[in-house]
């Protein structure tokens, strides 16, 4: 959360337009932090005046001192990534923010501002643009340890069933190493992971990198360290008040791209899904 930013704004008396460009800065802020007036101006369609009006209705002295107060919040950001708490600590932290008599309903609410800002943070062209990097790899990784593993278990599980040569690596041990040492040009690695962020998820990223293969993440923010260098970013908040991420809005991606990628590749005239579900059926593994 850009804290500095959101008290500001949520001070702050704006107009109509304001309030969309406060909006816009809020969901961008990392972009937002390095854009001139003028690029910030195009990219929401207004002048170059209306910018400067907003940053001085939020009660900054102008664009200039606006940009330095956002960075400034994204450096402390960033080196709090150096000093990140543990499950306990972060749930302590919590205590005071925490409305023990409206618990469940503050946990449903954060939960359907992450399923939101997940419908506001990845547009249709970059979900589409995701499967069509999966389709047209030979191999596609699927990278992710910790309370990310459950998320990328049934991702990779339900992907195998629609893409040849699908491998989920969520064990965390020196077996991601020995995978991803066949990885080439021609492959893609989906990695995912979140505060605290994995070491060995940006090992892997590292290695598919150097490898010349495309690397997808699913991770909180622009800002992230696993956001560097990809070719695309997924966006999905994992914020709550207990001691543990909740991983509701990033399985809400996964099932939007299985989604997407079922209606590009016809179920209808899908031989592989036809395979698995003859030997299922003749294992009889379902109950019903």
């Amino acid at each position: 959360m850009h804290q500095g930013l959101e008290d500001a704004i949520r001070h702050a008396k704006l107009t109509k337009l304001e309030k969309t460009i406060a909006e816009y800065v809020l969901r961008n802020i990392g972009e937002v932090s390095f854009m001139t007036v003028a690029e910030l101006a195009k990219a929401l369609d207004v002048s170059d005046t209306s910018i400067i009006r907003a940053t001085r209705a939020m009660g900054y002295a102008g664009f200039s001192d606006f940009q330095r107060s956002i960075q400034q919040e994204l450096r402390q950001k960033m080196q709090d990534l150096d000093n990140p708490m543990s499950p306990k600590g972060r749930f302590l932290s919590k205590s005071a923010r925490r409305d023990k008599e409206n618990l469940t309903a503050q946990g449903l609410s954060l939960v359907m501002g992450h399923l939101n800002a997940v419908m506001e943070n990845n547009s249709r062209e970059k979900l589409e643009k995701t499967i069509d990097i999966l389709v047209g790899s030979r191999q596609k990784f699927i990278c992710g340890y910790r309370g990310s593993a459950a998320v990328l278990y049934f991702f990779g599980q339900k992907l195998r069933q629609f893409l040849p040569m699908v491998h989920t690596l969520i064990t965390g041990d020196s077996e991601m190493i020995e995978r991803l040492a066949d990885i080439s040009s021609k492959d893609c690695l989906f990695v995912c992971s979140f505060p605290r962020y994995n070491h060995m998820v940006m090992q892997a990223s590292d290695m598919a990198r150097r490898a010349g293969a495309k690397v997808i993440a699913l991770t909180d923010k622009v800002t992230s360290p696993l956001a560097r260098n990809t070719e695309i970013s997924l966006l999905a908040g994992v914020d709550f008040p207990g001691f543990c991420n909740s991983y509701v809005a990033p399985l809400f991606i996964c099932d939007l791209l299985l989604l997407l990628l079922s209606e590009k590749i016809n179920m209808e005239s899908n031989g592989k899904a036809d395979l698995i579900e003859e030997y299922v059926q003749k294992l009889n593994i379902n109950y019903l």
